[in-house]
């Protein structure tokens, strides 16, 4: 299924400063997500309710977090899947859940669309996988989870800011 370049990804992404911000957190998620096509067998697409594709026409969601994978309750925190924006949508629009925690311990898991649909919840206007239990995800890779990654930190608001001096 997914194969990667874990140490290149979280050694890429694993700096990225401040992009938790409100303004900048779409940013860093296409950061994350051009970062993961460019080492991984994944391509990215950005489709509607769907990130990457994979060569056999798999779609795949990705979620990233801080902490996602809660060790203490062996559970995942909340996850919003998709801002239905007061619809209805409650269609398939992907094959995988991909979820990467982006802090150390850097974990990666997936689990297909039926199992995590017993873990949805909508909320106002927005569909929340809640608390899905580790025993329901298939984790990426364990041996990567204690890496001591060399990372350079990289301030993505002074990183856009330059660009935008650049070009006025």
């Amino acid at each position: 299924m997914i194969e990667c370049n874990w140490l290149r990804f979280f050694s890429k992404i694993g700096g990225i400063k401040n992009g938790d911000s409100p303004t900048l957190r779409m940013l860093k998620s296409d950061v994350v997500s051009v970062v993961l096509d460019k080492c991984s067998n994944m391509k990215y697409v950005n489709d509607n309710g769907n990130d990457f594709v994979l060569e056999d026409g798999t779609r795949i969601e990705l979620k990233t977090k801080k902490s996602v994978f809660l060790k203490k309750i062996q559970k995942t925190s909340n996850i919003t899947i998709m801002n239905t924006r007061g619809g209805t949508e409650r269609g398939k629009t992907f094959d995988f859940l991909l979820l990467i925690q982006t802090e150390k311990p850097y974990r990666v898991a997936h689990i297909d669309w039926e199992s995590l649909q017993e873990h949805i919840t909508y909320i106002e206007d927005a569909c929340v996988a809640k608390s899905i239990p580790y025993n329901k995800l298939s984790f990426i890779d364990t041996d990567f989870f204690d890496w001591e990654l060399e990372v350079k930190p990289w301030d993505l608001q002074e990183s856009v800011m330059e660009m935008i001096r650049s070009k006025v």
